[in-house]
C-alpha cells in the first residue's frame, strides 16, 4: 500500500505546530494561511491561496524538506487549500 503524505508546519525551519495531510484539503481550517515550512514524504502537491482550490495556484512540489516555503514559489502564511496532484490514489481509496 502506498501512502501520499504532506506535513505542513506553522514556522520556518520545521518548527511550530504541524499536521499530516493524506489527500485533497479544500479547506485547511485552523491551518489556513499559517504554513511556513513543510515536509513532503511522497506525491506531488499543488498549493492554492484560496479555499476549494481557487485563487492562484502558487506551486507544485514533490517529496522533499522545505524549511522556508518562500524559496519554492510559495508565499509565507498564504496557503488556503492543498490538492494531491499525483498519484491520484488517495489513502482513503487504498483501504
Amino acid at each position: 500500500m502506498s501512502c501520499r503524505k504532506s506535513s505542513p508546519l506553522t514556522k520556518e525551519n520545521f518548527e511550530g505546530d504541524h499536521t499530516h495531510i493524506f489527500g485533497d484539503m479544500p479547506k485547511l481550517g485552523k491551518w489556513d494561511n499559517s504554513v511556513s515550512s513543510m515536509i513532503i514524504l511522497s506525491g506531488t502537491w499543488e498549493f492554492f491561496d484560496d479555499e476549494n482550490f481557487q485563487g492562484k495556484s502558487m506551486a507544485k512540489l514533490g517529496p522533499g524538506k522545505y524549511a522556508n516555503i518562500t524559496q519554492n514559489g510559495l508565499k509565507d502564511n498564504s496557503i488556503s487549500s492543498i490538492r494531491l496532484v499525483s498519484p491520484k490514489e488517495h489513502l482513503s481509496k487504498a483501504r
